[in-house]
């Protein structure tokens, strides 16, 4: 009985020694970020006082989140060149307008609330500076999001 349980004792230390958490593998960028403003090639600012958009990064994995409307997607990191660019690819089907309220359409594109549903919905970023604390990316249609690690 008492080699039964030694034995029993090492193979679960064994198996939790050997479990691990997977890491995440673009460095900083990694974790969420709270959009702070919404620079517009217009010259429009919007600034986030309530605080209510996010982007979180994992893996190759990217959530974006608007507090406020409720709405979320989860969708795919693409091309990802640390401080350089990504692309976002969201593959189901969600409103544009969603998209829109975290800056991540045509600002000049008129959305109709008829037709607002898109399937794959795919957005490319240029890093502008990111560091443990700030993201400046913009985005193929020249809108500005900065942001800090929440």
């Amino acid at each position: 009985m008492k080699r039964i349980l030694t034995y029993l004792t090492i193979a679960i230390l064994a198996v939790s020694f050997s479990s691990c958490r997977k890491l995440a593998e673009h460095g900083s960028f990694s974790g969420q970020w709270q959009v702070l403003s919404i620079d517009y090639p217009d010259g429009t600012v919007v600034d986030s006082p309530s605080h209510d958009l996010y982007y979180r990064f994992y893996r190759d994995v990217a959530t974006v989140f608007n507090r406020k409307t409720h709405f979320g997607a989860t969708g795919n990191i693409l091309d990802y060149r640390e401080k350089e660019s990504f692309t976002l690819q969201f593959p189901y089907k969600a409103k544009l307008s969603q998209f829109a309220t975290l800056g991540m359409t045509d600002p000049d594109a008129t959305i109709d609330p008829e037709n607002d549903e898109v399937e794959g919905y795919t957005v490319s970023f240029t890093i502008r500076k990111q560091d443990s604390q700030t993201l400046i990316m913009t985005t193929q249609y020249g809108v500005t999001l900065t942001c800090r690690k929440f």
